[in-house]
């Protein structure tokens, strides 16, 4: 079994390279993006197994994302990305 396929969504970019770096050695990290309408269109072509996002992203409200990824089937960790991993 490959390692799990995780798409990275948040607006601050240092953030998202730090989070990948944590995340690359135990999965792959196949997209990051930086607002909520990018968001949907990469987890539609993806197709990752898991999403972190932020929990506020640009162009895209947060419980209208959470319901638009669902209906994609894709598992959503929202609340991962607090601020407290610092690049």
């Amino acid at each position: 079994m490959g390692r799990a396929r995780i798409l990275l969504a948040d607006d601050h970019p240092d953030l998202l390279k730090t989070v990948e770096r944590h995340l690359e050695p135990e999965f792959e990290v196949v997209g990051k993006v930086l607002d909520g309408q990018l968001l949907l269109q990469e987890a539609i072509r993806l197709k990752p197994d898991v999403i972190v996002s932020d929990i506020s992203m640009p162009l895209l409200e947060r419980h209208r994302g959470c319901r638009s990824i669902k209906r994609i089937r894709v598992p959503v960790a929202d609340r991962v990305l607090d601020g407290s991993l610092r690049p």
